[in-house]
């Protein structure tokens, strides 16, 4: 395996794939593994851990090809005694798991906020008008740059970064989450607030090669910052991405979300729904979708698939540990 040569051909598979998505950005932040359709216009990223081979989303390419690329990677990996597993499937992709044998289980819903015509007018969006005139009033500016991975606004923004590491005692996290790379980035527009002409938070925007969807990857700032400036940029991206013709903003996973309306009586979808009812005091579960609710998203069901329901459980913990970089990283506060 040449990584470097991957990446270059997963870069070219991206600019022609079909239906793409705005996460299509993390086939190319150089912690997966990947395989090819015979043409090389397709492929399937993926990590192992354990007995785990963990696909991340579709196939990605020609919708032509996947059914011969997923029989691919299940061989494979059963072939090297793995167990193939799909994570984060959303809904529109299914159709290309048809034929394959492996078993769907819904695990949250990704928010899907319309641009065309997006305002903030309206007494559910009151939140992110306070936000935006109250960053104003605080002197902030809102600007969509590119920088060079040895420039100073990457100098700063890694400044930025790190001291946000340390407020989260955390580390940077990989595989299904965006990390600061400074060569990754430089491929990346970003999103930057300013007072008195310094950045004082950011992000990267992962924009689909169709120029159809965009959302926000790392999303940090100051300690001293204004309180509000997460809503700041996404308000500001959004009204941006308006602006520039994008169909759709996704806000991300709601974990968990919208299974309490599931008739599945899948023991896995019963955990799913115990965890949402009850782990929401560790980990926000409501509070994730309330807050991507209020900005009157439409929302699209995510899927792990996997060839039994029994395989679930251990697809989803070798995703924590691969997204983590292993128990160390696990055990840490969440970055």
């Amino acid at each position: 395996m040449n990584l470097d040569r991957d990446l270059k051909s997963a870069a070219c598979v991206l600019q022609s794939a079909e239906a793409p998505v705005s996460e299509n950005a993390l086939a190319l932040s150089g912690d997966k593994h990947f395989m090819f359709s015979d043409s090389g216009e397709s492929f399937i990223m993926y990590g192992v851990r354990g007995r785990t081979w963990l696909a991340l989303g579709a196939p990605i390419g020609l919708a032509s090809e996947a059914g011969a690329l997923l029989d691919k990677f299940l061989e494979t990996a059963q072939q090297n005694g793995g167990v193939p597993a799909f994570y984060a499937v959303r809904d529109r992709y299914l159709p290309r798991f048809e034929g394959v044998g492996l078993r769907q289980q819904k695990i949250g819903e990704m928010a899907l906020v319309p641009l065309e015509g997006f305002t903030l007018n309206g007494k559910d969006r009151a939140r992110y008008r306070q936000a935006r005139n109250r960053a104003h009033r605080e002197g902030l500016t809102f600007e969509v740059v590119r920088a060079e991975a040895t420039s100073p606004i990457m100098d700063r923004l890694e400044q930025i970064s790190d001291a946000w590491l340390r407020g989260q005692q955390g580390q940077e996290k990989g595989f299904s989450l965006g990390r600061f790379d400074r060569d990754i980035l430089s491929k990346q527009p970003i999103a930057i607030a300013k007072k008195d002409n310094k950045i004082v938070a950011f992000s990267n925007l992962w924009i689909a090669s169709d120029q159809q969807e965009l959302s926000l990857d790392l999303m940090r700032y100051e300690d001293n910052v204004m309180v509000g400036v997460i809503d700041y940029l996404l308000v500001e991206t959004m009204i941006w991405g308006t602006a520039q013709g994008y169909k759709t903003f996704s806000l991300g996973l709601a974990p968990l979300a919208g299974l309490e309306d599931e008739t599945h009586t899948s023991v896995m979808s019963h955990l799913c729904r115990l965890a949402f009812k009850h782990g929401d005091r560790l980990y926000g579960f409501k509070g994730i979708r309330q807050f991507k609710k209020k900005f009157n998203p439409t929302w699209e069901a995510v899927y792990l698939l996997a060839p039994k329901q029994r395989h679930m459980p251990g697809a989803l913990k070798n995703l924590a540990l691969l997204s983590a970089g292993g128990y160390k990283g696990l055990f840490k506060r969440a970055a």
